[in-house]
């Protein structure tokens, strides 16, 4: 059975090659792959941990809070009583004193500074988010580009195969031509060096294909990407007034975050009420006359309210509310910006839909032209000088169309990444 498992694999071996370097890639494809493999894309769930042990640290602002406290000290006078007592020796409270205490502290009321520091701690890490999303986002434009040049590229290394296919077609009939004395040797040798010139194109387009495959590779992080058939992307294009920009967003949750931070300053100023506890070891304890170590505790509640501070809190908020303003302002410039280049887009668009109509009308023209001038070559009428100028005439309109369509695609796909949409 082992002996049948690896005969088998080794039969279906070339098949399973031929699969993995004839297989399909689409744009969408490798768009998410680009974002997935993105160095900031982990940093999300980076993120959402950092999010959660800062609400921890907050939500111990509501645990008791312990303090082990310790003093040695000298001073240079002391209770003393010179009152003398029938039965009692009192000698007063020690100049050297030493004591250790635990104080512990429990927050009963905080005015609400532990919510708004919650608050604050959330927006501010959706913001993060969202910038984080922005990052990567901006990874579509660079995918895209590099994707539409190799579409590029590839479609122009199927028209210069044909051209030379056709060309090499032509070579026997060109030499037969010259052997009859029909056409001259020139016309031959313009051929040979019109192929030459054609592989040549060829050579530099497989080296910029490659070169293209290495970043998209380097981009998504796919090593299966090599020379894989890449799909034209189909477009479901739609003009669209929203902007639905990660970047928007940021502006948004900034903005949040500001009018969180109010909050807190105000929260700041309010009333809070402790619970404490000391519990104490040392010389003299809470007994100042008696000159001896022994513990002690004490318990209680403490009320604190910062009832003026001088107008801190109102000049913050004046502060925040400035940060609002200036958010707004980079937020109207951002959408402003964004808008432009979706108008410049749209305006690439038009010309290129409109360029199009054109490019099919001189490519027709060409291709008769061609065959015209063909025609008049085999009679001897021109030479093959003429045909070539003609024939490379209808070879570059032929790139010029298939270069339009492609990049009226990669116009509306910009337009979608400029709005958002993608």
């Amino acid at each position: 059975m082992k002996s049948y498992l690896i005969l088998l694999l080794f039969l279906l071996s070339p098949f399973i090659i031929l699969g993995q370097d004839n297989r399909s890639v689409s744009l969408f494809d490798c768009l998410k792959k680009a974002r997935e493999y993105h160095p900031y894309y982990l940093d999300k769930q980076r993120l959402e941990d950092s999010r959660n042990l800062r609400n921890k640290n907050v939500s111990t602002m509501w645990l008791p809070q312990l303090n082990l406290n310790g003093q040695a000290t000298y001073q240079s006078d002391a209770i003393k009583i010179d009152i003398p007592f029938p039965g009692m020796n009192i000698k007063g409270s020690p100049q050297d004193q030493y004591k250790v205490t635990l104080d512990v502290n429990q927050v009963i009321y905080d005015g609400g500074s532990a919510r708004a520091q919650r608050k604050i701690t959330n927006a501010t890490i959706d913001a993060d988010l969202q910038q984080n999303e922005s990052d990567v986002y901006k990874s579509n434009e660079p995918v895209t580009s590099v994707y539409f040049n190799l579409l590029i590229m590839q479609k122009n290394k199927e028209v210069y195969e044909s051209t030379f296919e056709d060309l090499k077609s032509k070579e026997g009939k060109i030499t037969s031509g010259v052997k009859n004395g029909i056409l001259l040797q020139s016309d031959l040798d313009n051929l040979k060096v019109e192929l030459i010139k054609t592989k040549q194109f060829l050579d530099d387009i497989e080296i910029a294909i490659k070169n293209g495959f290495d970043i998209l590779r380097m981009l998504t992080g796919d090593s299966l990407i090599n020379s894989s058939r890449l799909l034209v992307p189909e477009v479901n294009f739609q003009l669209n007034d929203s902007i639905n920009r990660p970047e928007i967003k940021i502006f948004d949750l900034q903005q949040k975050t500001l009018e969180e931070s109010k909050y807190l300053s105000v929260s700041q100023k309010m009333p809070k009420l402790y619970a404490f506890t000391q519990l104490g070891y040392g010389r003299p304890g809470l007994n100042m006359l008696k000159d001896e170590f022994q513990s002690y505790y004490i318990v209680g509640l403490k009320f604190q309210w910062n009832i003026w501070d001088w107008n801190k809190t109102q000049r913050d908020k004046s502060i925040y509310s400035l940060q609002q303003d200036m958010v707004s302002s980079k937020k109207d410039a951002y959408v402003r910006n964004i808008n432009i280049n979706g108008t410049n887009e749209l305006t690439r668009i038009q010309q290129l839909e409109n360029t199009l109509k054109t490019d099919e009308e001189i490519v027709t023209l060409r291709k008769s032209i061609t065959i015209q001038t063909e025609k008049r070559l085999d009679q001897g009428i021109v030479t093959m000088s003429d045909y070539l100028s003609e024939y490379n005439s209808e070879v570059k309109a032929g790139i010029q169309f298939e270069t339009h369509k492609i990049q009226l695609l990669q116009s509306k796909i910009n337009y979608l990444i400029i709005k958002g949409i993608l």
